[in-house]
């Protein structure tokens, strides 16, 4: 009876020895084992078998990769955001001023500067991250492709919590979402290079025209309900507020549970360089709307719509593009980012909320009467004129 000895490395810190019984029958040995595994990656399962206490007979070695499996909680929860975001960007429809949206783009210098921090700053910003901060190549490359994604969705919601422009945000995540189909090809054709090595990027153009349809058809029902149903539509509006707070909290909460496995490959340069790369974006696309001259609210939202990106964009990039697990490993990075995105945020809404509750009550109830009566009398003129 042979002698055989399994040293299973799953970590560079911790290896076990395990002894199997292999039965000698017809030239060939047979055993069998069971591993598990707490982390997702790599690992090599060193096979000695011995002939004789002194005397080795076999000296080989498994290479076993790890995967996660795509969970009940995790399609539940897809599927849930995709029906909130979508009722959000009805709401956000109601609210939407198409004049002000032609005049933004009849003089696009927020969509300008905009899409120049998008697609300027934000991929050379991360690609430096990446190289100064990242010493494996998978998390780098996670970087660099969160950084050269699209808007996220989540920037019109920050945008009407922080009384930015939502005209301006969604006429810009809009842009974004199309631009993204150029760009991103760019940058990962090009400076990607040096990170995807042997294997080609696959942009996911489906997935980038899925956004844009989610976001066109929703909004599309908002303006519709302008027309038709003009009391409806200013119950949207004040409903529009706290539905994006209970979107962000519940995309925040349950999005951590659901990765949570995730969480067990974070180190501090992960979680470094995704403060990094996001905070950074904030505070560039802040300067740049101030310094082209943007009003506030329109900075603020230039300032959103730059360092919040599409985290699903970037995963299923990563997920189609590497094999498995390294898809599912370089995804740390956009979901590590997408936590610490509302931290700075919600800093900024608390400081705004005291400084709107220091000019008091009345004249923030009093704002959104007029802004009310403003939209059922301009509704109602328009009927008129249509009648006549």
């Amino acid at each position: 009876m042979l002698q055989a000895k399994v040293l299973q490395n799953f970590s560079s810190t911790r290896q076990c020895v395990r002894r199997v019984r292999m039965k000698n029958g017809n030239q060939r040995l047979n055993g069998s084992f069971r591993a598990s595994a707490d982390l997702l990656g790599h690992t090599d399962i060193k096979v000695i078998i011995f002939a004789s206490p002194n005397q080795t007979y076999i000296n080989d070695k498994i290479h076993t990769i790890v995967v996660q499996k795509q969970s009940v909680a995790q399609h539940i929860f897809l599927g849930s955001i995709i029906l909130l975001v979508s009722l959000n960007y009805i709401n956000m429809g109601c609210a939407l001023d198409m004049n002000v949206i032609k005049e933004t783009l009849r003089k696009p210098i927020g969509p300008v500067v905009g899409l120049t921090t998008q697609y300027g700053v934000m991929p050379s910003l991360s690609y430096l991250t990446a190289v100064y901060l990242l010493s494996q190549p998978y998390l780098q490359l996670g970087l660099f492709t969160f950084g050269c994604s699209p808007g996220g969705g989540a920037s019109n919601m920050w945008t009407v919590l922080l009384g930015g422009n939502l005209n301006l945000s969604i006429t810009m995540t809009f842009l974004s979402t199309v631009a993204s189909l150029g760009f991103m090809p760019l940058w990962l054709f090009t400076v990607g290079k040096m990170f995807f090595n042997e294997t080609a990027p696959r942009i996911p153009f489906r997935n980038i025209l899925t956004g844009l349809v989610g976001i066109v058809i929703p909004v599309g029902v908002g303006l519709i309900m302008q027309r038709v149903c003009p009391k409806g539509t200013v119950f949207c509006k004040k409903i529009l507020t706290p539905f994006s707070i209970t979107m962000i909290v519940f995309i925040v909460i349950f999005g951590t549970w659901v990765n949570l496995y995730m969480f067990r490959l974070l180190t501090w340069e992960i979680t470094l360089a995704a403060m990094v790369n996001v905070w950074t974006g904030f505070l560039i696309g802040l300067i740049a709307a101030r310094v082209s001259g943007l009003s506030w609210p329109d900075a603020v939202t230039v300032m959103v719509e730059t360092g919040i990106q599409n985290t699903g964009v970037s995963i299923v990039l990563l997920g189609v593009s590497l094999p498995k697990p390294d898809g599912d490993m370089s995804a740390i990075i956009p979901v590590t980012a997408s936590v610490v995105t509302p931290i700075p945020l919600t800093v900024l809404w608390i400081v705004l909320k005291i400084l709107r509750c220091l000019k008091g009550p009345a004249h923030k109830e009093a704002a959104h009467d007029k802004e009310d009566v403003r939209f059922l009398s301009a509704h109602n003129n328009e009927k008129s004129s249509y009648s006549g």
